[in-house]
């Protein structure tokens, strides 16, 4: 996260819950190391901060994180592929305050198939140009296209 920066394209996949006091949160993939917090001081002010916390075993990013160590993201482009990664505005919002132009993610828990569907499908029809116009299609125009197909898509499966 730390080497985020200015117009950028961010596409993450993993896991992401919502823990009360602290917002939407975003898994690291590590899990949590009490062995780094007795050794190492920045972790350890991380975590007693509430930057990095404990997701039962799981190491996990807030808020917090963010507003501390995430630059300018200036016409970055993120997509959030996590759960809950926006049960609530605060996880978004440290992104867009750092100047993010647009931010997709999540308001619950969804299937790994449709995580993985939409992430596709949205940033397809971002590449693709608006039929009988040399523009492309803007992130709200592709999210919303892609949300009808893969949703039909999902129900016929069924």
């Amino acid at each position: 996260m730390q080497k985020l920066g200015p117009n950028q394209l961010v596409i993450m996949l993993g896991h992401g819950t919502y823990v009360e006091g602290y917002h939407s949160t975003l898994n690291t993939g590590r899990q949590f190391s009490w062995k780094d917090y007795q050794n190492d001081a920045t972790y350890r002010e991380d975590v007693k901060n509430g930057l990095i916390i404990d997701t039962s075993g799981g190491e996990a990013f807030t808020t917090r994180y963010v507003d501390k160590y995430v630059g300018d993201l200036t016409n970055t482009f993120i997509y959030f592929g996590e759960c809950e990664s926006a049960k609530d505005s605060a996880l978004a919002n440290s992104f867009l305050y750092k100047g993010a132009a647009a931010l997709v993610a999540n308001t619950e828990a969804i299937s790994m198939r449709y995580g993985d569907m939409m992430q596709y499908t949205t940033l397809k029809y971002m590449m693709s140009k608006y039929p009988g116009s040399d523009r492309y299609y803007t992130a709200k125009e592709a999210l919303d296209k892609a949300k009808a197909l893969v949703e039909t898509s999902l129900r016929n499966m069924r």
